[in-house]
């Protein structure tokens, strides 16, 4: 739930709840124990001026606070008592490589992976799409193991013990000092003076972008001319400008703002080999010994090729034939795939910055179209695309033929991050390039592996998400079952397929109307081990518990307990943030969620109708896009839950049905949602 119109007290005791978490955040993005103080009061001061508080609302107030701060230069934190937090090195090092990771994939890392955020909640908190998230944390984790270093097969036991310690952590301030007057300090910048001070950055990059043509021909003209000699001053000043043009160019020609571009991981990467490059031919220029121009030149080509746009490596691609070179071509690719994405979110970020896609530059859709990517018109949300184009027949005509499956998932990605993009046989189909990927035993680049396995997830969850696969007679769509058995015809090949074929003989035993025993997310990583060993056979699923559902199945309407339940659910969502924030009993039962719905609509009242339903947007966005309706339970004489859906049902998703004048029809479609996970509206029956 939401607060109003608090007092001092109530707002104070609302942010208490917070502080050991706010703690914890301010951590992670790198804030070093010392300075914690002025920077939670910062947050503090900031909460007590908010028209209203809930989770996310203190949340949004402490990214844009923690988005100031650098992190700190010190790999070692100390708590008050002159302590060392971490114990371990392994800890320390993972926790400052997250500190040290770009802004816009170090906040959704966070919130998803250690404050309980799902992906849906943080991309409603952050206002970025789902694929921008989910791209995110997958490039967060690729850089965080590559920056602790640790192997890929290590990072869950590492990030596991990490979180364990996370959890052992003392409060490192002093609560009644951050709540006590005149809390803010003087070392936070006001936010007036940021914007001043984004405003001089940005007016000195647009003139040194103004400059870049003219820098480039003269340091082109400069390096060109004196293949001999050693370096000095001047010509490390030439290549840095040199540098500077490139960089610029190369931005433009992404068609990018300077912040959204800064962000880019490859970006912040060459600025950082640049600065090596820098020192390394400075000291040679100190030394007895001055690095030659020709050695220097050949460095400084490194630098630039690093951060080179996917367009330009397709170009440099066209000379270089590795039809021939398996193990060549396998790095391209995870290279090139790494690159595309990173640079797609970026254009999700800039385009984050209008309010429809209408509003789009034309520039900037060309700069898109120059990289193959596209916009999707057939999307609800914002969708970017990869597709078939020049582009994908040089890949395939330059590269080994073992290539071809990671082609086809850069293609596919898009549509199966939509959604409603591909039908459920095109759904079917996707899973089969993505098992080409998973389980073919040719080596395994570790980022594109990483993404075809994500997508292979999320091809199985749009194959079995509740209320889409359905009609209204409860019956499952033909379409639906026509792949489901397609899959399970492959059951002795294919993961997915071992999982589908007991869906279907489940379905052949029991009811159409359900489906088998399963938690398919779960068993899926069972059933690839198994099929990587050539164990598949012996694949089973494994039945989901829910026996504390076995007592809700009827309420006859009108019922004085009910009403009890419900008034103790109204009273639980007014002293919390938001439902889903603790286990509490009542909240167990999804037919008292219906009725707290129910009161809400009687009432009028938002932050009721907020706190019983699913979580896809903020509280304004879900406001202005739903209407509050005639309360749901108007001539309903019963309310009937059958908890054998859950124990058939592969998803979280369950129907509640109302009995009005005898006969029975689904009322609402009930989701598990939050950090308990309870149960909420997901969506009303008209």
């Amino acid at each position: 739930m939401e607060f109003k119109d608090l007092n001092d007290t109530q707002t104070e005791k609302v942010i208490n709840r917070y502080i050991k978490y706010l703690e914890l955040l301010s951590l992670q993005f790198g804030v070093h124990p010392n300075d914690l103080e002025p920077v939670l009061k910062q947050i503090i001061e900031k909460c007590r001026t908010a028209k209203e508080l809930n989770k996310n609302t203190i949340y949004r107030i402490a990214v844009d606070v923690l988005q100031l701060y650098f992190p700190s230069e010190s790999e070692e934190g100390f708590n008050k008592d002159g302590k060392k937090i971490f114990l371990f090195e392994e800890d320390e090092k993972f926790h400052h490589a997250v500190g040290n990771l770009m802004f816009d994939i170090k906040v959704p890392y966070i919130l998803t992976v250690f404050h309980g955020f799902t992906i849906p909640e943080t991309s409603s908190l952050l206002h970025q799409s789902e694929e921008f998230i989910s791209h995110s944390i997958e490039e967060a984790k690729q850089q965080l193991i590559a920056a602790i270093p640790i192997q890929h097969e290590q990072y869950e036991k590492a990030l596991e013990f990490l979180k364990k310690t996370y959890s052992r952590l003392p409060e490192l301030t002093d609560r009644q000092h951050l709540f006590s007057e005149n809390s803010i300090s003087e070392d936070i910048i006001p936010s007036g003076k940021e914007e001043e001070k984004k405003e001089k950055r940005a007016f000195l990059l647009q003139m040194v972008g103004a400059a870049s043509a003219v820098i480039l021909f003269i340091a082109l003209f400069f390096i060109s001319s004196t293949n001999n000699g050693q370096v000095d001053d001047q010509y490390l000043t030439r290549l840095d400008e040199e540098f500077n043009s490139l960089m610029d160019d190369r931005r433009q020609k992404l068609g990018l703002s300077q912040a959204v571009f800064g962000q880019l991981s490859f970006v912040a990467n060459a600025r950082s080999l640049n600065s090596l490059f820098q020192s390394e031919v400075n000291k040679s220029i100190e030394s007895e010994e001055p690095m030659k121009r020709k050695v220097a030149k050949q460095k400084f080509k490194e630098v630039a090729d690093s951060f080179q746009l996917p367009s330009e490596m397709i170009e440099g691609l066209k000379d270089e034939h590795l039809t021939g070179d398996q193990e060549a071509s396998l790095t391209f690719i995870d290279d090139y795939g790494k690159r595309l994405h990173q640079v797609r979110g970026a254009y999700y970020m800039e385009s984050g910055l209008y309010k429809s896609r209408n509003e789009l530059p034309d520039a900037l859709i060309k700069a898109m179209k120059e990289q193959n990517l596209y916009i999707s018109n057939d999307a609800d949300y914002l969708t970017i695309e990869f597709r078939k184009s020049d582009c994908t027949k040089i890949l395939e005509s330059t590269l080994h033929k073992t290539v071809k499956p990671y082609i086809k998932m850069l293609v596919l990605e898009g549509s199966i991050y939509a959604q409603e993009l591909l039908s459920p046989s095109e759904l079917a189909v996707a899973s089969t390039v993505l098992e080409e990927i998973i389980l073919d035993d040719h080596p395994q680049q570790a980022y594109l592996y990483d993404t075809a396995k994500n997508l292979y997830r999320i091809v199985l969850s749009r194959l079995t998400y509740g209320p889409s696969i359905y009609q209204k007679d409860m019956t499952i769509r033909k379409d639906y079952i026509a792949a489901w058995e397609s899959l399970a015809k492959r059951h002795d090949t294919s993961p997915m397929g071992a999982i589908f074929s007991e869906i279907i003989e489940g379905i052949a035993m029991s009811n159409p109307t359900t489906l088998r025993t399963l938690d398919p997310h779960l068993d899926l990583e069972r059933a690839i081990s198994l099929m990587q060993k050539g164990e598949l056979a012996s694949y089973s699923g494994v039945e989901r518990q829910f026996d504390e559902m076995e007592k809700f199945t009827k309420i006859d309407l009108p019922n004085d307990d009910f009403n009890m339940d419900i008034s103790k659910l109204v009273v639980d969502l007014e002293l919390n943030s938001e439902i889903g924030s603790r286990a509490i009993s009542v909240l167990q039962n999804p037919l008292n969620v219906v009725g707290a719905y129910d009161y809400a609509q009687r009432e009028e009242n938002w932050k009721l109708l907020y706190g019983a339903s699913s979580k896809y947007y903020q509280f304004d966005d879900f406001k202005e896009s739903h209407i509050m309706g005639k309360p749901i339970l108007d001539g309903v004489t019963s309310i009937v839950f059958d908890p054998e859906w859950i124990h058939y049902n592969p998803t979280m998703v369950a129907p509640i049905f109302f009995v009005r004048d005898g006969k029975s029809e689904i009322g609402v479609w009930i989701i598990k949602w939050g950090q308990g996970p309870q149960w909420v509206v997901d969506q009303v029956v008209d």
